[in-house]
């Protein structure tokens, strides 16, 4: 049973009208120098316009040598659906509506890719490995920046775009080849604060990408590169040795729900750091996230012994997954920013300020808490587009205050 305490009854969420993910052909940097382009004097939009286009001539130059060989098709659902082609299109048109909750993103056919064996991008099937959920609500030049660096980096993968009772539609930009994202508006229950409605997002999400893998970001994250170490576990994000590690009586309660589904289930990682930059096995999510797993958990009982931090997203999820026997433990990938705290000055005070704190790796694909660009200008092109949705929902902003009958939004 839900907490009696502060019980609200939502069993609203957006009906989800249908989404299909653009999938590209992922190129080498030698074959699609991106980067490179910039030597031209080109503005980012024309990189990134050019790229497509050379992405395209390709997949079609590949296409035809390979058609004689190529499988028959497979048909994954409900993410996409994969069919015979001769050719890739150019991009198609958008179904967008003003008051619509929901961007369709057009269906792309996906044509023999040029990706080795050995590239962490593409399953044996040919598809997509990973997979973003981005919430959103009101920023703007940070989110842009996001979606710019995640398709850049990740020309592949699908992009769930949700927004959280804002105001901004991100719709119209979602249309944009440099963009190319999935939009869906919900209504606000501030979910990062409400683990059923967070819980029921991580699904729509995992859900509508269709991924092997799941990449949460937050418009604070930097992405700097594609990550290179492949996760490990089944979630990790932050080395967050800087935050409380939670009681050993909660770990107890958690290995011995864990051990129900994983019998030599055991907690691999005492804090948190789901934040931003964390990955999340889809199978995992499905499992964990379900309703009749989450009802199960003594919120109240949780709440007393960690304080406030049980209802937000960070800790929620690694309670729940915990309780199914999942294991979470750091990512290399996954990094937070410490520059506005204060670093050493020094190579070799750096260094030794890294073994201290994990979480500061240079090095890494994803950095959390990069609020520099926040109020960065927006391109006049994406600035025409973003207007406000002419209907405007309530919002919330409470905290452990929005509890489903069961944990099912249904």
């Amino acid at each position: 049973m839900p907490p009696s305490r502060g019980l609200l009854q939502n069993k609203a969420l957006p009906v989800v009208l249908g989404a299909s993910v653009v999938l590209l052909v992922f190129y080498f940097e030698d074959s699609f120098p991106i980067r490179k382009l910039s030597a031209t004097g080109e503005s980012d939009e024309d990189q990134l316009s050019a790229a497509w286009e050379n992405l395209v001539a390709t997949a079609q130059t590949q296409t035809a040598r390979a058609a004689a060989d190529a499988p028959a098709p497979v048909r994954v659902e409900p993410a996409w659906v994969q069919e015979p082609v001769s050719a890739v299109p150019a991009p198609a048109p958008v179904e967008y509506a003003q008051n619509a909750n929901t961007v369709i993103s057009p269906s792309f056919p996906l044509a023999p890719s040029p990706i080795p064996a050995a590239s962490n991008a593409l399953d044996a099937n040919g598809k997509p490995r990973f997979g973003f959920y981005l919430p959103v609500y009101n920023q703007v030049p940070s989110v842009l920046g996001v979606l710019k660096s995640a398709r850049l980096y990740y020309p592949e993968a699908p992009i769930f775009v949700l927004q959280d009772g804002g105001t901004i539609n991100f719709g119209p930009v979602c249309e944009l080849p440099q963009y190319r994202c999935i939009f869906e508006r919900a209504k606000g229950e501030n979910s990062r604060w409400n683990p059923h409605s967070w819980f029921a997002r991580m699904l729509q999400a995992a859900t509508a990408v269709g991924t092997e893998y799941l990449i949460y970001l937050e418009p604070d994250v930097k992405i700097a590169k594609r990550h290179v170490i492949d996760p490990k576990h089944d979630a990790g994000g932050l080395y967050d040795n800087f935050n409380p590690a939670m009681h050993q009586e909660t770990r107890t309660y958690l290995e011995r729900l864990g051990r129900e589904r994983n019998p030599c289930f055991k907690v691999t990682w005492p804090h948190f750091g789901l934040a931003g930059g964390s990955y999340f096995r889809t199978e995992a999510i499905f499992d964990a996230f379900a309703p009749e797993h989450v009802k199960r958990l003594d919120w109240i009982g949780l709440e007393k012994k960690e304080g406030d931090k049980t209802t937000s997203s960070d800790f929620a999820m690694i309670l729940a997954l915990y309780a199914r026997g999942w294991h979470v433990y750091p990512w290399e990938e996954s990094a937070q920013n410490f520059k506005h705290r204060g670093l050493p000055k020094s190579e070799a005070e750096r260094k030794k300020f890294r073994i201290e704190w994990p979480a500061y790796n240079p090095d890494a694909a994803f950095t959390h808490d990069h609020k520099e660009h926040y109020s960065d200008p927006v391109p006049p092109r994406e600035k025409a587009l973003i207007k406000p949705f002419e209907k405007k929902w309530s919002d919330l902003s409470c905290h452990g205050c929005v509890w489903y009958q069961d944990a099912d939004p249904a």
